[in-house]
C-alpha cells in the first residue's frame, strides 16, 4: 500500500511510487549491475528477480519445452504406427496358425472351422488333410502351435508399449505442453494488465500536481490498483517459472521409469517366447534327425532309380536301332511292318530327345554297352530271318 505525506497547506499530497521500497530497489540494482548479465542460467530456469533478461529466460524456456514437446510427439506416432503394424502381423501369425494347424483336424472339424462352401485342396472342405498329406501334417499343425505361441508373446510386448511408454510419451508432448501454454497465456496477460496499471499510476502522478480537486482518490486506487497487478503478476510468474522447473525435472526421472518398466515388460514378453522355443527344443532335434534319415533314404532310392533308368534307356535305344535295321533289310515288308518300325524310330527319337541332356557319365555307359547289346540284337534278327 502506498505511503501519502503533506507538502504544506494549499499543496495537495503527493503520493509516493509504490515502487518505491527496499525489496524493488534491490531488484533494479541486480537488474542494472553488470555482473548479472554475466552469469550463466542452468536449466531449470530458477525464480529470478523482474530484469529484462528474465523474460528472455522463459521465451527460450518455452522455446525448449516446445522443441521436446514436438520430439515426443513423433516418437510418439512412431510407436503408435508400430502399434498398428504388430497387431496387423499377429493377425496375420493367427491366420497362418490355424491354417496350419488345420492339417491335423478331423475332417468334420475342418468343414465347421472353414465353412461348407469353401474349397481345399481342389475339393471339398469336409477334405481329410492328414490322409493328403501324411507325416507331414503332425509337423504343420505343432508349427503352427509354435507361431500361434509367439504371436501371443508379441501380443505382450505390443499391449506394454502403448500402455508404458507411449502414454508417458504423449502426456508430456500433449498433456503438459497444453497446461504450460494456458500458465504462459495467464502470465503474459497478468504481464500486460500490470504494466497498463502501472503506466495509468505514473500518468495520474503527473496530473497530480496540476489539479487540486477530486485527484488524491484517483491516484488512491491506481496505487491500489498496481499493487493488486503486481501481486497477480508476481503469483503467475512464480507459478510459470515452478512450472517450467518442474517438467524440466520430471520428464527426466518418470521418462526413464517409463523407459525401465518398458525393459521389464519387454524381458518378459520376449522371456515368454524363448521360454515357448524351448519347450519345443527336444521336438526339433528329433525331427532333425528323422529328417537326416529320410533324406539318406531319399538319396538311396534316388540312386537305384537312377539306374535303373539307365538300364531302361539303354533298351530302349537298342530296340529302336534293331527296328530301323530291320526295316532297311526287309524291302518286301507289309504296311504294318512299315508302320511299327515308324513308331519304334519315333519312339527312340522321343526318348533321346527326353534322355539325351543327361550327364556325360550316362553318355559313356551307354556306349560302353552298345557292343554286347548289339551282339545280342544280330542273334535276335538271325532267329527272326529264319522265321521268316
Amino acid at each position: 500500500m502506498a505511503a501519502f505525506t503533506g507538502h504544506g497547506q494549499g499543496h495537495p499530497p503527493v503520493a509516493s511510487m509504490p515502487m518505491d521500497d527496499p525489496h524493488i530497489e534491490v531488484e533494479i540494482s541486480r537488474a542494472r549491475s553488470p555482473s548479472s548479465l554475466k552469469e550463466r542460467v542452468e536449466p531449470p530456469v530458477k525464480f529470478t528477480p523482474d530484469c529484462p533478461g528474465f523474460r528472455e529466460q522463459m521465451e527460450d524456456a518455452m522455446e525448449d519445452y516446445q522443441a521436446c514437446a514436438a520430439y515426443f510427439r513423433e516418437i510418439g506416432e512412431s510407436a503408435k504406427f508400430y502399434c498398428v503394424r504388430g497387431r496387423k502381423l499377429n493377425d496375420a501369425s493367427r491366420q497362418l496358425s490355424s491354417k496350419m494347424k488345420r492339417a491335423t483336424q478331423p475332417a468334420w472339424l475342418a468343414k465347421m472351422t472353414e465353412g461348407s462352401k469353401r474349397r481345399i485342396w481342389g475339393g471339398n472342405a469336409d477334405v481329410d488333410l492328414v490322409s493328403k498329406l501324411g507325416d507331414i501334417a503332425k509337423v504343420m499343425a505343432d508349427f503352427g502351435s509354435m507361431i500361434e505361441q509367439i504371436s501371443a508373446a508379441h501380443d505382450m510386448f505390443i499391449h506394454s508399449l502403448e500402455s508404458v511408454l507411449i502414454a508417458k510419451v504423449d502426456h508430456f508432448a500433449a498433456g503438459q505442453r497444453s497446461e504450460l501454454s494456458r500458465m504462459h497465456r495467464e502470465y503474459q496477460a497478468q504481464t500486460e494488465a500490470h504494466e497498463a496499471a502501472l503506466a495509468r499510476y505514473l500518468h495520474g502522478n503527473v496530473r497530480a500536481g496540476r489539479h487540486n480537486q477530486n485527484i488524491e482518490p484517483t491516484v488512491q486506487g491506481r496505487a491500489r490498483e498496481v499493487t493488486r497487478t503486481r501481486e497477480t503478476f508476481e503469483v503467475s510468474r512464480f507459478r510459470m517459472v515452478s512450472k517450467l522447473a518442474e517438467l524440466k525435472s520430471r520428464q527426466n526421472f518418470e521418462l526413464s521409469e517409463a523407459f525401465t518398466a518398458f525393459y521389464y515388460a519387454m524381458r518378459t514378453s520376449h522371456g515368454k517366447a524363448l521360454a515357448s522355443l524351448d519347450q519345443w527344443q527336444d521336438y526339433i532335434e528329433k525331427l532333425h534327425t528323422n529328417s537326416g534319415k529320410q533324406r539318406a533314404d531319399y538319396e538311396a532310392e534316388a540312386c537305384d532309380r537312377d539306374g535303373r533308368l539307365a538300364r531302361v534307356r539303354d533298351a530302349l535305344f537298342v530296340y529302336a536301332a534293331h527296328d530301323e535295321s530291320y526295316a532297311e533289310k526287309s524291302s518286301d515288308a507289309d504296311a504294318g511292318g512299315a508302320a511299327a518300325t515308324g513308331f519304334g524310330a519315333a519312339l527312340g527319337a522321343a526318348y533321346h530327345t527326353a534322355f539325351g541332356h543327361d550327364k556325360d557319365k550316362d553318355h559313356n555307359d551307354r556306349d560302353g554297352g552298345h557292343g554286347a547289346a548289339a551282339a545280342a540284337g544280330g542273334g535276335k534278327n538271325t532267329a527272326a530271318a529264319d522265321r521268316a
